[in-house]
């Protein structure tokens, strides 16, 4: 499988190559505001002819192609379309009418207003200049809360010493979702979600930031209540969906799928990542009937919850996998079989209200523009924003991580049993370093296409960086990828569950993250592996100032004493875990790493703080909830968000001292510059 798509010849027949009708053109789109953004398609209406295949007949009504008929999430598709007990006729009179949605209000410049506004990619680094004016806004409406949580008079504190905090939620499905959550409801309480200046995710924790902000009006109380609302039903149960659209059927089928057509016409395949996304965003939206309108369905709107520094800024995340074997040219033996030893690896993009783009590739589109076709750095076309109901499946499209992803897992959960430990021990020798090269390019594919999009880098000439030596380096981009016309995007936690990455983003300057983590082996280990390999890549040095936790002595018999109902177990097992600190120092300022990625230049404190059972709420056992879950109880929801919860308020002591001690640095380091 190509990671960057350029011809859809090369993509194998296990992946769909989605039917693109004759006369469909939005290639053809203009920049002239006056204009119609694209012409109209020669092809007839969607609805299907008799006689046809079910999965031909899935294709028409929904715009997506069955790439996997034997997975739940297609099978349930299939039913919401054609289940005979349920009174589909609206929906599918809805579908059919999408082509006129294309033609006509996809067109409408006043529905659309980007569609009058060109679009050119930034080429460098440094935070936009909306991030800055909303940075200063949020610091300086923070300044209070946050001399109030430390326990300082207001008038002590300087507003450029309030430390810059940011939080990171990592992957796990819906069990991140709720326990992230939990912990902003937690920080809510204790007053340090009214300075938190950045909330990225990755994965389950990306969906705890867009319903905070598609569905709870950014209020941590408000969005556990949803999910309480909302998580009893499987988001793709047949009747649920049709529950849902019916309410509203044309406006809701419009801004569920109405991405899917356009992407259609855009000649941009569509998989099953798309379709799990526009089904999954109706599901958080199920609750919201006054949400459904065309802002809400746009990342860039998201902004407007932030203006004046009102919120935290999110920071949505995705992964690019590059294969160094796939884009050489056909001729060049020798090349190809010195790179054909060269490990892939994952290129990180955020996607914000402001932008979407990659600090590794120094390009970094408007998010106003995602979706359309560039050249040379400028945009030729004019189609809507991309819409936000295909980029909830693609910041959590964990179906389309490589082998290697799921190996990792396994080598990494709490083994159980016989078979546990063999296929734990089968996933550690499979992912030796010493691997063989052809087992590498095996493990570096996936059984289904994550999320295609038009290629906003192509044509752009290699960025040009001044290191600290003075030296001026020619960054050349991954071979041939610059001229793709589509590229690959897939769920971040492919690479690393925690989104840190997006914080140390040059010139965001985040002096303190929060890190809540979900991932499956939070219980056995006592840190995550995932920051000392986040601090490898990105050149910090970790040093822990907390005690160091007490290692788990398991019993000669393999069975630890189980910890249900049993809170001073738990206060002993878990003793120094709930809330661990380490210092980042930079080790390589200034430089680049080594697939050019910006190293380090600011010191970072990180508060690890994994979803472990809690000896207030000892009932509950997180470790019970999958990340596999899709349907929660309300006492579940209630129970996973608790803990958190309660999590957090009970490392308040920690983080106060920890965030007063930063203050003082900073306002030390300023004081003695001055």
């Amino acid at each position: 499988m190509s990671d960057s798509l350029p011809r859809h010849q090369t993509l194998p027949r296990t992946h769909t190559v989605n039917y693109v009708r004759p006369g469909s053109s939005l290639s053809n789109l203009t920049n002239n505001a006056n204009a119609r953004p694209f012409k109209r398609p020669s092809a007839q209406p969607v609805s299907p002819p008799p006689n046809i295949t079910l999965d031909e007949q899935v294709e028409a009504r929904t715009g997506c192609n069955p790439c996997a008929p034997c997975t739940p999430i297609y099978n349930r598709l299939v039913d919401m379309i054609v289940n005979p007990d349920i009174d589909d006729v609206p929906i599918l009179e809805a579908f059919d009418k999408l082509d006129d949605y294309v033609k006509v209000k996809a067109c409408d410049a006043e529905l659309y207003p980007e569609l009058k506004l060109n679009a050119t990619i930034r080429t460098r680094n440094e935070i936009s200049e909306q991030e800055k004016a909303y940075r200063a806004s949020r610091l300086q409406s923070g300044r209070t809360a946050f001399a109030k949580f430390i326990g300082v008079p207001e008038h002590e504190v300087d507003v450029r010493d309030v430390p810059v905090v940011g939080a990171a939620g990592s992957g796990g499905g819906f069990k991140a979702m709720i326990s992230t959550a939990g912990y902003l409801k937690g920080m809510k309480e204790a007053g340090i979600y009214d300075f938190l200046v950045y909330l990225s995710g990755v994965s389950g924790s990306c969906w705890t930031i867009s319903n905070l902000f598609c569905a709870a009006d950014c209020d941590p109380h408000e969005l556990i209540q949803h999910f309480k609302r909302i998580l009893v039903n499987h988001p793709a149960d047949p009747a649920h969906v049709s529950r849902v659209l019916l309410q509203d059927v044309e406006n809701r089928v419009e801004l569920a799928f109405g991405g899917l057509s356009i992407k259609y016409y855009d000649n941009v395949p569509r998989g099953i990542v798309d379709a799990f996304g526009t089904l999954l965003f109706a599901h958080f939206m199920s609750d919201q009937p006054e949400k459904w309108n065309v802002e809400n369905f746009k990342l860039s709107v998201q902004a407007k919850s932030i203006e004046a520094g009102k919120a935290p800024m999110p920071l949505y995340t995705a992964t690019r996998q590059e294969r160094p074997w796939d884009d050489k040219d056909e001729g060049n033996t020798l090349e190809r079989k010195r790179d054909a030893e060269i490990d892939p690896w994952w290129q990180w993009f955020e996607l914000s209200p402001y932008e979407i783009g990659c600090d590794e590739l120094r390009a970094w589109c408007p998010t106003y523009a995602f979706g359309r076709t560039f050249e040379n750095g400028q945009s030729v076309n004019a189609v809507p924003e991309q819409s936000f109901s295909l980029i909830v499946g693609l910041i959590a499209s964990a179906m389309s991580a490589p082998f290697t992803t799921t190996f990792e897992t396994l080598e990494r959960a709490e083994s159980k049993g016989f078979f546990g430990d063999l296929t734990k021990k089968f996933a550690t020798q499979i992912l030796r370093p010493d691997a063989a090269s052809w087992i590498k390019r095996l493990l570096s594919n996936s059984i289904f296409e994550g999320a295609i999009n038009r290629n906003f880098i192509k044509g752009l000439p290699p960025a040009k960086v001044r290191l600290t030596t003075g030296e001026i380096k020619e960054l050349h981009l991954p071979s041939d990828f610059q001229n793709d016309e589509l590229f690959e995007l897939i769920d971040a936690g492919a690479d690393n569950n925690q989104a840190l990455y997006p914080l140390v983003r040059p010139s965001r300057n985040v002096d303190v993250a929060f890190v809540f983590d979900a991932s499956v082996d939070v219980e056995q280990n006592i840190t995550t592996p995932d920051l000392e390999r986040f601090g490898k890549r990105r050149g910090f040095a970790f040093t822990r100032t907390t005690p160091e936790p007490p290692q788990v002595v398991v019993p000669e018999n393999g069975t630890l004493e189980p910890l249900k109902g049993n809170p001073e177990l738990i206060k002993t097992r878990y003793a120094n875990r709930f809330c661990q600190v380490f210092e980042g120092v930079p080790t390589n300022k200034g430089q680049l790493g080594e697939h050019n990625e910006p190293m380090a230049d600011h010191d970072l404190t990180v508060l690890y703080m994994p979803v472990l059972p809690n000896p207030k709420s000892a009932d509950f056992e997180p470790s019970t909830k999958l990340f596999t879950q899709l349907v929660y109880a309300e006492d579940e929801t209630e129970g996973l968000s608790n803990t958190a919860y309660l999590n957090m308020m009970d490392s308040i002591p920690q983080i106060k001292e920890t965030l007063k001690s930063v203050w003082l640095k900073k306002r030390a380091a300023r004081l003695s510059s001055e």
